[in-house]
């Protein structure tokens, strides 16, 4: 309302507003980026009331921007965090439905504590949109102390189930879970701070982290992290990493790309797993020019 110069109040009374307080608005109503929003031309402090009880967080109407607004009380798997301006915006997995958390310091003052934490937050669900107004995501905001409640701590490090490279999300009879998984393996690549390469014997993972742990080719690492399928091909993300020692790097498969589209091709079309290998994340040798 200030950049279209409706809003005709006094900005220190802005400035005093805070969770809790019931105020008069007079304004005009806009129809917004997504939902409708007032647009105020002043605004009356007139006291302070219980705020309303929050909605359990039903994911269709969640994640469709239904409870955009709205305060919620949500459930989830603390997967990773990011400082910002504003507090910590934290990524969170509600099994099923990713979504992000932006709070302030007094609701996370430790926002490393809670990575792989079941925990209990309520706050205002806010909506994600582009600029046709369609539903591109759903997050959270919450500023109030005591918001957020760890309802089942992280696992410690030696707890948290190791599995095989290749077997990062496969079938299963029950339901893997939205926490951590260990996994280890040889660097073929690293990119300081980004993401590195693990091979073990013929399996291959793409691991990213934010530790700025400096990885060469050749060294053995154990490595936390929670599944990402946004690639399409199971990544590790949000990964904790260890380095344990140094081995040989694996012998680089002979196979050219024209080879390797052709194998995926393939399987695609079948409905198969690629055989031998997709080898994304392999280390190969290739021809990629010709002398003339």
């Amino acid at each position: 309302s200030k950049d279209r110069g409706i809003w005709q109040g006094d900005f220190t009374v802005m400035d005093k507003v805070r969770e809790g307080m019931e105020v008069e608005i007079e304004g005009r109503s806009d129809p917004g980026g997504y939902a409708p929003l007032i647009l105020p031309t002043s605004l009356r402090i007139l006291g302070r009331k219980p705020l309303p009880a929050p909605l359990v967080m039903e994911p269709g109407r969640f994640f469709s921007g239904a409870d955009d607004c709205q305060r919620v009380e949500v459930r989830g798997v603390v997967q990773g965090f990011l400082r910002t301006e504003q507090g910590v915006a934290l990524v969170m997995d509600a099994n099923p439905g990713h979504f992000s958390a932006q709070v302030t310091r007094a609701v996370a003052p430790d926002p490393a504590a809670l990575v792989d934490a079941n925990v209990r937050l309520r706050g205002v669900g806010a909506t994600l949109f582009n600029t046709r107004g369609e539903v591109t995501g759903s997050r959270v905001l919450s500023s109030i102390a005591g918001d957020l409640v760890v309802e089942k701590p992280p696992p410690p490090p030696d707890a948290v189930p190791q599995v095989t490279l290749d077997r990062l999300l496969p079938f299963r009879p029950d339901p893997a879970g939205p926490h951590r998984v260990r996994v280890e393996g040889t660097v073929t690549y690293s990119l300081p701070g980004k993401f590195f390469y693990l091979q073990e014997g013929a399996s291959a993972v793409r691991v990213e982290t934010t530790s700025p742990i400096q990885l060469v080719p050749g060294d053995r690492v154990e490595a936390s992290g929670f599944v990402d399928m946004s690639r399409l091909i199971g990544t590790l993300s949000d990964a904790t990493v260890r380095k344990t020692g140094v081995a040989a790097l694996p012998a680089p498969v002979e196979i050219s790309p024209e080879e390797i589209f052709a194998l995926n091709a393939v399987a695609v079309k079948a409905g198969q797993v690629a055989l031998p290998h997709d080898y994304d994340g392999h280390l190969i040798r290739c021809q990629i020019g010709r002398a003339h």
